[in-house]
């Protein structure tokens, strides 16, 4: 099976420069396995360390549980979790350890796919955390779910705490909530108002935001004990501006912005709690349970108080309650969540089959000149398979684009990114095959180091990608 060259045993058939097919030979192993143990064993010191560091971040910011409302310290513990099995995985199996082809090819498969399997699992961890994460931190203002904290609201921000305005209860029952855009959300239901007896208050809710603000129909009035209770319906199309950055796991508030008819005067609103059970966000209440929501999933309904500050008194020589930018003003907000599961299922698993294609291209790559004659794979032609990988990617990525009409990157494309960058090196590695220089690295095995680091680099970098954009 073997002779000598120079007192060192070789494998048959192995060149004398040492550029077979299969070079995973004695002499590169010898010289290559004390240093890559040792350089193992010093990663694995500092990786420790930094688990350690992680686990300790990690349990100081509320136990070792998953925490989805404050996942402080999750991201530096995920990543340096993966990091420490790799290593360890290495030490134990230790590939280089023996001059066997077979051996060094299996053991190092065998850690290629479990950083695979680790770097898959620390993504989906990472979504289920962050789409497990409550929509409140969308509301706008200081979210408020019973009188007593309306009450507080108001005598903290209300000049003199307060005294000298009129409360009018006014709620809010939604009926049906569509998006006609990126930005443009179409609201329709029932608003209400409670006006005390013998106050000389014009009854009326105005929608500041809504295309027609004033366009509101009134549909009943009803005299009670303490004063009038009015209804009213209205169908109102409204701009706002969306955060897409995290599509497709993005959350968004729908928001109905209330003012009262006359809002020159010390008149504040309050919501009507009175008129609803118990106030829970997460029940979804002042909401039709019939309501259609597409791709989206409900997840909070609250009133919120905002100070929203003007600089125009609006032309009225006193001004007073809104036009003064003195009295809070109320908003109803509705949390949604997006389904994931068309872009996932539509754009990732379209670009999964291109990243698989791309991978199986590199079996076509050989250190061969022979067998790449018989293959007919060129350099050329690897660069034509790139550029037309790349035209695919980039008509999703354009589409996904429109869908959100996001101005920044938006978390799916980081996908397409890592492909770029994947289908780049592939491209970068059949030139180097090819070219007159040899380089050794890629030689040894056969152009196997690519090939053991494609899916572990692509999933790696999507997960590191993950936990920048999310934590």
């Amino acid at each position: 099976m073997s002779d000598t060259e120079g007192g060192r045993p070789k494998l048959a058939g192995q060149t004398p420069e040492g550029w077979d097919d299969d070079p995973l030979s004695l002499e590169p192993t010898e010289r290559w396995s004390r240093r890559f143990a040792l350089g193992v064993r010093i990663l694995l010191g500092l990786a420790t360390v930094w688990l350690i560091w992680s686990v300790y971040d990690y349990l100081s910011h509320g136990g070792f549980g998953l925490n989805m409302d404050d996942p402080q310290g999750y991201g530096t513990l995920l990543l340096s979790t993966i990091v420490f099995v790799i290593l360890l995985a290495l030490e134990i199996l230790k590939p280089l350890a023996e001059p066997d082809a077979k051996r060094i090819r299996s053991r190092f498969g065998w850690v290629s796919g479990l950083a695979t399997v680790l770097c898959l699992a620390g993504i989906v961890l990472s979504w289920v955390m962050v789409y497990g994460k409550g929509s409140e931190e969308t509301a706008l203002g200081k979210l408020v779910a019973s009188p007593a904290q309306a009450n507080q609201v108001l005598h903290k921000d209300l000049p003199n705490a307060g005294a000298g305005y009129t409360r009018l209860p006014t709620g809010v029952f939604i009926q049906s909530i569509e998006f006609k855009g990126t930005s443009d959300v179409a609201v329709s239901g029932y608003v209400w108002q409670r006006v005390p007896k013998g106050l000389p208050i014009q009854p009326g809710v105005v929608l500041p935001e809504a295309g027609d603000a004033y366009n509101t129909t009134k549909v009943y009035e009803e005299k009670q004990s303490d004063g009038t209770l009015t209804g009213w319906y209205f169908n109102a199309e409204i701009r706002q501006l969306f955060d897409y950055g995290a599509y497709p796991l993005d959350k968004q508030n729908v928001w109905l912005r209330m003012w009262p008819t006359d809002f020159n005067t010390n008149v504040v609103l309050t919501p009507d709690f009175a008129a609803y059970p118990p106030w829970k966000i997460h029940n979804l209440q002042a909401m039709d349970g019939q309501l259609v929501y597409g791709e989206w999933n409900p997840d909070f309904t609250g009133y919120s108080y905002v100070n929203n500050q003007y600089s125009s008194n609006f032309g009225y020589q006193k001004a007073a309650g809104i036009s003064g930018s003195s009295t809070p003003e109320l908003y109803f907000n509705v949390g949604l969540k997006r389904d994931p599961q068309g872009p996932l299922y539509g754009q990732l698993i379209r670009w999964l089959f291109i990243a698989l294609i791309v991978f199986a291209a590199l079996f076509l790559i050989t250190v061969d000149e022979e067998q790449r004659e018989v293959v007919g794979f060129t350099t050329f032609e690897v660069m034509s398979f790139a550029v037309g990988m790349l035209l695919v990617i980039v008509f999703d990525q354009n589409a996904i684009r429109d869908a959100t009409g996001a101005r920044g990157v938006v978390y799916l494309e980081y996908f397409s990114y890592a492909l770029y960058f994947m289908i780049l090196m592939v491209g970068l590695n059949a030139m180097m095959i090819t070219a007159k220089a040899r380089f050794r690295f890629l030689a040894w095995g056969g152009n196997l180091l690519p090939k053991l680091l494609y899916w572990p680099g692509y999933f790696g970098l999507v997960l590191i990608a993950t936990v920048l954009a999310f934590f």
